[in-house]
């Protein structure tokens, strides 16, 4: 079962490597100097903490999507995000695998978010 830890936190620490050294974004030089964005995901009026958060453009592919995590508090900071329309995916791993009250939200996600230069912090109740 150890192995499996040290699995996942590997997976982990190349992931966040990857997000901050700008694998998967666009390569574009407005994805490398654009400001982050802040995600809040509330479920039932409370901070929903914890959940993996994908961005996607759309009509984009997603292999450029940004990848974050959420804080206990619910919060995601997706840093370099130009402005766009992005579809927000959110997932929350359990022992088993994703747990499946958030495959609504995968890839046929009715979330989405209008990052704009002063529209730069969404919330959204799951």
């Amino acid at each position: 079962m150890t192995s499996l830890y040290r699995l996942l936190a590997l997976i982990s620490l190349v992931s966040l490597i990857s997000v901050s050294t700008g694998c998967g974004s666009s390569g574009s030089s407005a994805a490398s100097t654009a400001p982050p964005i802040e995600l809040v995901f509330t479920q039932k009026g409370k901070p929903l903490g914890y959940v993996e958060v994908t961005l996607v453009e759309v009509g984009g592919s997603a292999d450029n999507a940004r990848v974050a995590q959420a804080d206990a508090k619910g919060t995601a900071v997706v840093e370099s995000v130009p402005a766009g329309e992005y579809q927000v995916r959110v997932a929350r791993m359990m022992a088993a695998g994703p747990d499946p009250a958030f495959e609504k939200y995968g890839e046929a996600t009715p979330l989405t978010a209008t990052v704009t230069e002063s529209e730069r912090k969404f919330t959204f109740e799951l």
